[in-house]
């Protein structure tokens, strides 16, 4: 009897919905659309498997040039990178000397689901701007380029950069920072990164 009296109810609630105007069902799927397109955004995807792969702390050693083909300043120091808000974004952090100074540095790396790009911000204690870069990885999964924009405080002009992370192995990757001018490329700065043991 109680069997009954519940397919009874299925089968009334069934007849009420398809009595309600075409508008009511279609908003109906239209708001279950959007919520299934959301949450496809906001899950953490296959993009971010490449950002997990730098989650660790790591030996730093950095190598900058101030112009091409002078010897670069090497500096060495700690960094540490782990995900954050649910794996959805990876941030690094690094602390040494730079020019004799107390150096701090932080970059926020995304995989944008719905770009299909690989967005990254860095700050620093040596300035007060913000750099964003933008790029794809390669067919090989382990090569990240990006492009982006800098100030050149001494003479007011932006300068286009472009940066180029590679992981070596699962305990060494390598970033790579190239400035770019009508007249080439030229490398900027090195940073390898070699896992802590």
């Amino acid at each position: 009897m109680k069997t009954m009296k519940v397919i009874l109810s299925v089968v009334s609630v069934l007849a009420l919905i398809s009595l309600l105007p075409a508008s009511a069902q279609e908003k109906g799927a239209a708001d279950q659309k959007l919520m299934e397109t959301w949450m496809k955004y906001a899950t953490p995807a296959e993009g971010h498997q490449f950002l997990q792969k730098m989650v660790g702390e790591w030996d730093i050693v950095s190598k900058m040039w101030e112009k091409p083909g002078q010897e670069p300043t090497i500096t060495k120091g700690p960094g540490k990178g782990k995900m954050i808000m649910g794996g959805r974004y990876l941030k690094l952090s690094y602390q040494g000397t730079m020019m004799g100074m107390p150096f701090e540095g932080m970059g926020i790396h995304a995989y944008d689901n719905h770009s299909k790009k690989y967005i990254s911000i860095w700050i620093d204690n040596m300035g007060t701007g913000i750099m964003v870069s933008k790029g794809t990885l390669d067919k090989t999964g382990s090569g990240l380029t990006q492009f982006g924009v800098v100030d050149d405080i001494f003479t007011g002009k932006k300068v286009k950069a472009k940066t180029v992370t590679t992981l070596i192995n699962a305990d060494k990757w390598l970033m790579e920072m190239y400035m770019i001018s009508p007249q080439g490329e030229f490398k900027s700065l090195e940073v390898t990164h070699t896992r802590k043991k």
